[in-house]
């Protein structure tokens, strides 16, 4: 179970490192783009993050 916590933690910090260079994020079923989607870009990007920053803690727990 805590390796894949960690596995999943670290595919959505590698997802994030790649909308942030690609300016392209899955999100819901489609790939949202920087620049037409702005306001949703950011909150998938804040949600991967979120999600991740909980699967490292639940594994310090």
């Amino acid at each position: 179970m805590e390796q894949l916590l960690y596995l999943l933690s670290l595919c959505l910090l590698v997802a994030c490192l790649w909308a942030v260079i690609s300016g392209k994020l899955f999100l819901g079923g489609q790939i949202v783009e920087r620049d037409s989607e702005r306001a949703s870009f950011y909150l998938g990007l804040s949600a991967y993050v979120v999600i991740a920053v909980f699967a490292i803690l639940f594994l310090d727990s």
